[in-house]
């Protein structure tokens, strides 16, 4: 069997499966739990750097909500989406890091220039830089709910159907 041709779902069924307890990695489970951190690492890492995290903080982040996904992988229900069970955990725990740190993130000018925000073409560092800081301050003014919807809708692609099921809004 191709791990990587099941579903995310019966991915979670497998980790549920394996998982011996929430304090203690099990081996087999492994296989599981790389395919969906392979799946979804990157687009956990853009996400919370777009809630506003610095990169070295979204890779922090981002490592504990595989942990967290390990060691709750017991909770979720095979019957339902994965993704939004998923991204409501990543969503609380941005929400959670963010709260501790009584701050909001900034970029840095190294990581402005990695940002894909602008067609091909547009190479100007100082309009990047420019650009990124006025509609992030736009975006932090925002209120909290709003503010991920936009992200999730603009950034992501995701349906608002999908975002409302996630986050419990209508």
């Amino acid at each position: 069997m191709d791990i990587s041709s099941l579903s995310d779902e019966a991915l979670m069924k497998g980790l549920q499966e394996t998982a011996e307890d929430k304090d203690r990695f099990s081996q087999a489970a492994l296989p599981y739990l790389e395919e969906l951190y392979n799946r979804y690492y990157v687009q956990v890492l853009k996400l919370l750097m777009y809630y506003g995290l610095r990169k070295e903080e979204a890779e922090d982040v981002t490592q504990d909500v595989f942990i967290r996904l390990y060691r709750r992988c017991h909770s979720y229900d095979t019957n339902r989406p994965f993704k939004h069970w998923f991204f409501r955990m990543v969503y609380h725990a941005a929400i959670s890091y963010q709260n501790e740190k009584r701050k909001l993130g900034e970029l840095s000018l190294d990581e402005v220039e990695d940002l894909d925000l602008f067609p091909d073409g547009e190479n100007n560092f100082s309009e990047k830089f420019h650009f990124w800081h006025q509609f992030q301050d736009i975006l932090y003014r925002m209120p909290e709910k709003l503010r991920v919807v936009l992200i999730w809708r603009l950034l992501e692609d995701w349906s608002f159907e999908e975002i409302g099921e996630i986050l419990n809004i209508t």
